[in-house]
């Protein structure tokens, strides 16, 4: 199946229509980057595949980006001394009870010709209770401070390959700035 790439001009008008919710000038937030971001998916139309949503999960309400499988967001990231990515994934509270058979969440960092997986979690919420929930993600960056790296956001169906009730999302993704220092994570 063939890539679809979306234009990143297409994003904007998404991102003014969503209000920011909680904005923290102390952290760098993928939602507020996403136009420096290259979105990829075997569906279509690509409209379907990503959306910003405010998610309401146990009384809390998030901004997340929802991402439906299969989907692959990069972006560049300079990151900064002592850095970690850190935020939630889930699927939306609608379709938690719904029949399917869940979504894989993989985070990949690319520095140079070196690619490693830093976060890998399959959720399941049908079969699973449990997993009715948020996922909490908190990956340590550090090795990779001070370089220019890319973050990869992969989003795949579950195992049967069945994206049907997969409204995956990456909730408050981000990086905390530096503190006392100028050192800070940014996109380009």
């Amino acid at each position: 199946m063939a890539a679809i790439v979306l234009a990143t001009a297409a994003m904007p008008a998404c991102r003014r229509a969503m209000p920011a919710l909680g904005a923290d000038a102390s952290r760098w937030d993928l939602i507020d980057h996403l136009t420096d971001a290259s979105f990829n998916t075997g569906a279509s139309p690509i409209r379907d595949t990503y959306g910003l949503r405010h998610a309401t999960i146990r009384g809390r309400e998030h901004r997340c980006l929802q991402a439906v499988p299969p989907s692959r967001l990069t972006i560049g990231v300079d990151v900064p001394d002592a850095a970690r990515l850190t935020g939630m994934v889930t699927l939306h509270p609608d379709v938690w009870e719904m029949p399917g058979d869940g979504v894989d969440f993989r985070i990949e960092v690319l520095d140079g010709d070196r690619r490693a997986v830093v976060y890998g979690r399959s959720v399941y919420p049908y079969h699973y209770p449990a997993d009715r929930r948020p996922m909490s993600v908190n990956v340590d960056l550090a090795e990779y401070a001070g370089r220019r790296v890319t973050l990869v956001f992969i989003t795949g169906p579950g195992p049967t390959g069945n994206a049907v009730y997969d409204a995956a999302l990456w909730c408050g993704m981000g990086i905390p700035r530096a503190l006392g220092g100028t050192t800070d994570a940014g996109g380009r």
